[in-house]
């Protein structure tokens, strides 16, 4: 119990008879999927962890384009494109109403995560939906290095004429081989999206959904695809990730 300045016993004052305290607000419920209905999804998370996949799942079951940021950002033999936060921002411009967006780059989050300003013309359609896939390492490395083999086997050709080689594989330099940059930067990418995600929920105005096994990556697709159900009747409620913060 604290003690006044004056040294004297400090009292609780008495409650009046049959007054009660008033409760404290119960907290808002969280919106659910077929409430809130994901319109504009960025999906986050290490190569390999199925970004790219599950964008494409969620364009065709929501019906809206997907941008795989990778797609912009590489330009032939693997050379970063000079105007790549320009297209990004444009083509943001040009899907206003609604879109999925793969890809981590730190230098166009402020554009794709862009907070709500209801009040200025020119606003940037930002994010409503942040999904995190944070799966343990060793299923992202598998995927990876499954993905890799693959591309380089098959000789598939990625963004602008670009191919992944053996050197590739066998480099120990994160800079060239995107497995050595997996298995040496997983941490630290996995804690700049934890401090990213902080930040987000800080500004408000996005809902975050963090999935962390393969399992809860199709329960999440299962959610939605019910939400969009129950929408397309106009009936009942959905389930939920995280609300908007």
């Amino acid at each position: 119990m604290p003690t006044p300045a004056d040294g004297s016993e400090a009292t609780t004052p008495a409650r009046t008879a049959g007054a009660e305290s008033t409760p404290a607000p119960a907290p808002a419920p969280t919106p659910t999927f077929a409430e809130y209905p994901p319109r504009r999804i960025n999906l986050t998370g290490p190569a390999g962890s199925g970004k790219s996949t599950l964008a494409q799942r969620l364009a065709a079951l929501l019906s809206l384009p997907h941008l795989e940021l990778d797609s912009l950002f590489h330009g032939p033999g693997w050379v970063p494109r000079p105007g790549f936060a320009g297209d990004v921002e444009a083509w943001l411009r040009g899907h206003g109403e609604g879109w999925v967006v793969d890809g981590n780059y730190r230098k166009v989050r402020g554009l794709v995560w862009a907070p709500p300003a209801p009040d200025a013309d020119d606003a940037l359609p930002g994010a409503d939906t942040v999904v995190i896939l944070d799966l343990p390492k060793y299923t992202v490395l598998t995927s990876l290095f499954g993905r890799t083999m693959r591309r380089v086997l098959y000789g598939e050709t990625l963004w602008n004429g670009n191919t992944e080689t053996w050197a590739n594989v066998l480099s120990t330099d994160p800079a060239q081989s995107v497995l050595a940059y997996c298995y040496t930067q997983f941490e630290e990418h996995r804690q700049r999206l934890v401090d990213a995600e902080r930040e987000g929920r800080a500004r408000g105005g996005v809902r975050f959904v963090r999935l962390r096994s393969r399992e809860e990556v199709e329960g999440f697709v299962a959610e939605l695809e019910a939400a969009a159900g129950v929408a397309n009747t106009g009936a009942g409620a959905g389930t939920t990730g995280d609300g908007p913060s």
